[in-house]
């Protein structure tokens, strides 16, 4: 049943881990005398969660000051003096607002 299941799972190295690691759960309950019905619900919705959520990568869109600066600039260290600058520049507006 848990070879089954596990073919939901997309990536080799996790369906081999997870169906190790579920087999030997397996065997836990089958010893402590527990319901194995169980057991295999969990796994089954877990699979199907795992196939639902792996390999699809949800990106986030910079917004503001950080868009504008990552158009301008193709460098990741100019990028971050940039935004270090910016943050500087705004701490900087909100203490002379303070005093």
């Amino acid at each position: 049943m848990i070879d089954l299941l596990t073919t939901l799972i997309r990536d080799p190295e996790d369906r081999a881990r997870y169906r190790e690691q579920w087999t030997a759960d397996l065997d836990a309950a089958a010893e402590l005398g527990l319901s194995r019905r169980g057991l295999l619900l969990g796994i089954a919705v877990t699979c199907v969660r795992l196939r639902l959520t792996t390999g699809k990568a949800h990106a986030v869109l910079p917004i503001g000051p950080l868009a504008i600066v990552l158009r301008h600039f193709g460098n990741r260290g100019q990028v971050v003096v940039a935004t270090s600058l910016s943050a500087l520049f705004l701490l900087g507006g909100v203490l002379l607002l303070i005093r």
